[in-house]
């Protein structure tokens, strides 16, 4: 997840009204985390209203003191938002938004009262995210690849990795190498690193050819 940040400061008479924005980029089908806090540290907490709206007005989740209010929340988000009350106490008012779809993409905005602050977030939805990387002429070369959910079960896990599209690099079935559908030209080519799936990561090591 690539995360760009420009800071905006709006200063009116008698009011100090802040604002950020932040673009935040995910795929399809997977999680995102949605940044919000605030930098008032003798706000209390008993007093805070918290209000996530997407596109102007719909409703994803409104943060009240010590718990969530989901009695307006608009249906579409129902079940897919994670909030962390572990953390308001830091003023964090984060959320997490789950199982993304080119409808969630757009701009949300995070509104602390009576602080009067505004965070806004620009939402960009990819297919897949995509890194280049750049090899010498019969060296080696890692492809990275990692999940940003924490909470997965290593043995729910299927990962696939395949070049232009087809042809089959290497499988991880069930948390599991799976080796027997591997491509020819690929054997003996491609590591993994068993020991980071815990951590998420399921990055590959593809040796040249003469190895």
């Amino acid at each position: 997840m690539k995360i760009s940040c420009s800071f905006i400061c709006v200063f009116a008479v008698l009011i100090n009204k802040v604002c950020l924005q932040v673009t935040v980029e995910a795929v399809i089908g997977g999680s995102v985390v949605l940044p919000c806090s605030s930098a008032e540290h003798d706000l209390k907490l008993q007093d805070v209203d918290v209000s996530w709206r997407h596109n102007g007005s719909k409703n994803v989740c409104d943060l009240i003191p010590h718990s969530n209010s989901l009695e307006t929340q608009d249906l579409r988000y129902k079940n897919r938002t994670k909030t962390f009350p572990e953390e308001y106490e830091r003023r964090n008012f984060s959320i997490k938004l789950s199982g993304l779809t080119h409808a969630d993409a757009g701009e949300y905005i995070c509104l602390i009262t009576p602080s009067d602050e505004q965070e806004t977030v620009e939402l960009i939805i990819n297919m897949s995210l995509q890194v280049t990387v750049e090899a010498v002429f019969g060296g080696s070369v890692v492809l990275p690849c990692s999940s940003a959910e924490h909470d997965l079960k290593l043995q729910d896990i299927d990962v696939f990795w395949r070049h232009n599209g087809s042809k089959i690099v290497f499988d991880i079935i069930k948390g599991a190498d799976s080796l027997e559908n591997q491509g020819q030209w690929y054997k003996n080519r491609a590591e993994t690193f068993p020991e980071e799936y815990v951590r998420g990561n399921f990055s590959i090591k593809l040796w040249s050819h003469s190895r």
